[in-house]
């Protein structure tokens, strides 16, 4: 959001130039904002077992349309839970 706004500010004030309403682009010298790192967030033995019991029960009631899980998702979590395997936020979500 930071960038998107400084991306809007440095077009509006080249513009500005461009009319001579202000002498230079000011936001084209301002520093960019660093983003401070992310802390690395452990489960605790609770929370894993909340996410196994979750993804066991999913879509399992009777009544649902489409065909019942085939114990992909749970395979697919397990993998996740034993190798630390995590989502970034770098890499769009397939």
């Amino acid at each position: 959001m930071a960038k998107q706004a400084r991306t809007v500010l440095s077009l509006a004030f080249g513009l500005a130039v461009r009319y001579d309403a202000v002498r230079e682009n000011r936001v084209r010298d301002a520093a960019r904002l660093r983003k401070p790192p992310a802390q690395a967030m452990s489960l605790t033995l609770q929370q894993v077992e909340e996410i196994r019991r979750a993804v066991r029960g999913w879509r399992r009631r009777s009544g649902l349309p489409g065909p019942p899980p085939d114990g992909q998702l749970e395979q697919i979590i397990e993998v996740m839970l034993g190798t630390s395997a995590r989502r970034s936020s770098r890499h769009p979500q397939v």
